[in-house]
């Protein structure tokens, strides 16, 4: 069973950084995780950085976004793949 994990995410990388460095040492390895990242270009090349640092263990998409909570989780579902969903900031 696939785990869609939707991540968003405006402007704290260090924040993601270690709520992806969590997911990567989960004993469960069917998920997928998406990055929604609100805040702009330069954001979202910190959070592509994130995601390079866990690509051994984890399969990460970051998707760029406008800012804003409500839009961003309703990008991160339409991408989503998984059979179950799981909602997380960046700062869980």
């Amino acid at each position: 069973m696939l785990v869609s994990v939707i991540i968003c995410t405006y402007r704290r990388p260090d924040y993601l950084d270690g709520v992806l460095r969590h997911l990567s040492v989960q004993a469960y390895r069917q998920i997928e995780v998406i990055v929604v990242d609100g805040g702009g270009p330069a954001a979202c090349e910190q959070s592509r950085r994130a995601a390079a640092a866990v690509t051994q263990q984890l399969n990460v998409r970051v998707i760029p976004s406008e800012k804003g909570l409500t839009r961003q989780r309703n990008i991160g579902l339409k991408a989503a793949q998984g059979d179950l969903i799981c909602l997380l900031d960046d700062d869980v």
